[in-house]
């Protein structure tokens, strides 16, 4: 019998837009969400490939994030109480991933603000950056960081710009 010293837990929800929300988490937090048209099976080695963790399917052990996820996507909840496992490769991806975290729902800030936030409005671009690698999306919203002239652009996650913007309406941040 192999014994890990960690593993992953998957569980889903769903959310009309992108269809199955996935949440990953471990005994440090939610380590990882996912979105998109997939099964569990193929969200389980998603998420090995970005942790290389064993990763077992139990709802369960997902149980808190999910229901947090659902309110949110019901429009009860606007903020999330969760442990988060954060694994960044550098201190300054953690130092966005943990400012965008404040943002509140219904408001955007620009990636140069963000930048000029943390000390530096140069470095617009390693912003953008460090957002397209964010391992949480919607707990950490990324989405609620825009372009410079206002527009939509920068958003990884399935469905690209088209659920930046979903999130965005959502959350009352983008009335189109």
């Amino acid at each position: 019998m192999v014994i890990f010293d960690e593993q992953l837990a998957i569980g889903w929800t769903t959310w009309g837009p992108v269809g199955r929300v996935y949440v990953a988490a471990g005994p440090k937090g939610v380590a990882a969400v996912t979105m998109g048209p997939f099964d569990e099976s193929e969200a389980a080695t998603l998420v090995w490939g970005m942790f290389h963790i064993p990763t077992l399917i139990d709802e369960r052990a997902t149980s808190d994030a999910i229901r947090q996820l659902d309110e949110y996507f019901a429009g009860l909840r606007w903020t999330f109480d969760l442990p988060l496992d954060l694994r960044t490769d550098t201190p300054f991806q953690r130092m966005v991933l943990q400012y965008v975290q404040r943002i509140p729902a219904g408001q955007t800030m620009t990636y140069r603000q963000v930048a000029g936030a943390l000390g530096d409005p140069e470095r617009a671009i390693a912003v953008g950056q460090a957002l397209a690698v964010n391992p949480l999306p919607i707990l950490i919203p990324c989405h609620r960081v825009i372009g410079a002239d206002g527009t939509l652009v920068g958003y990884s996650g399935f469905g690209g710009v088209e659920t930046k913007a979903a999130l965005l309406r959502h959350e009352g941040a983008l009335l189109l």
